[in-house]
């Protein structure tokens, strides 16, 4: 292991940094209502004419999904995990918390000034400042917006003012839980919201469910539920389904495009026997354990 990453025994924080706040503006102007729609909307649902075009009419459902601001640095960071640059870092960034998990523990923490350094070498960066413009943003807050990165200022006498990451332990000592967010409000959509690959996501109300993935997905949940309808679109422009499944994909899109108006309340249940899984800020968010027959 690289000795910048020194192992740091399980300690109590003795103080933490301030959270960082999500600003206004992250969630829209004031003359915005809720987080933007898909810019081009949903076209009336194509019939099967083939003059119409199928494939051409479903590609109308395929908008680009809105990016995730989550801090403010100056201007309002953002966290764009669409683009292939921020997702490596974050990648690079996880690898080297997993590495210290096996070596430490769970409860080892990591130097962040250190960490910061290997990420600049490993990714190739010239400096700091060139990561931090890949970033859009200080290491700092980068590591802020992360909700399942946890950090601390170390106030020991060898350490004092030192920062100092580690990646969130599972909840309830791995066993698994239930998390589920009750959606009444726009802001309820731009909660962050990590998706640990073992768990997956429901909404109860439309009997829609996403499954395991093959890794962790971390967006907004408004940028969740926009993936899964671009995903469910692409489904039927390249002709893979038609007739009653088109029609029952099209009205699962449909039900997905309300539920980000809210145009009434809905749940959002993560299911995960992992206990990673976790939403950015969790207040009114309710979690049960997963019973072991569940699992």
């Amino acid at each position: 292991m690289d000795p910048a990453l020194e192992v740091i025994p399980d300690q109590a924080p003795v103080g933490e940094p301030e959270p960082v706040s999500v600003p206004a503006d992250a969630e829209g102007s004031d003359d915005d209502d809720g987080p933007p729609a898909l810019e081009e909307g949903f076209p009336e649902r194509p019939s099967d004419s083939v003059d119409e075009g199928e494939v051409t009419a479903a590609q109308g459902l395929i908008s680009p999904v809105a990016h995730l601001n989550l801090n403010k640095k100056h201007d309002a960071f953002k966290l764009n995990l669409a683009h292939q640059e921020t997702d490596r870092i974050l990648n690079e960034l996880e690898a080297n918390c997993e590495a210290v998990i096996q070596a430490g523990g769970a409860d080892a923490w990591i130097p962040m000034g250190g960490l910061q350094n290997l990420i600049c070498q490993e990714l190739g960066y010239e400096d700091e400042g060139e990561l931090e413009d890949a970033m859009g943003g200080t290491f700092v807050d980068f590591v802020q917006s992360l909700p399942h990165i946890e950090m601390i200022t170390n106030e020991t006498p060898e350490n004092a003012g030192r920062l100092e990451l580690r990646m969130r332990p599972p909840e309830g000592d791995g066993n698994g839980f239930i998390k589920t967010l009750r959606v009444t409000r726009s802001e309820d959509l731009w909660r962050t919201l990590y998706k640990a690959p073992e768990a997956t996501f429901t909404i109860p109300q439309l009997e829609f469910m996403v499954g395991a993935s093959e890794k962790r997905q971390l967006d907004a949940v408004y940028n969740h539920l926009g993936n899964a309808m671009f995903n469910l679109s692409t489904h039927i422009s390249n002709g893979q389904a038609g007739g009653e499944q088109k029609e029952g994909i099209l009205n699962v899109i449909e039900a997905l495009e309300k539920c980000l108006d809210i145009t009434e309340p809905w749940d959002l249940v993560i299911t995960d026997p992992s206990g990673k899984s976790i939403f950015k800020p969790e207040d009114g968010v309710v979690t049960t354990p997963l019973d072991a027959a569940n699992r």
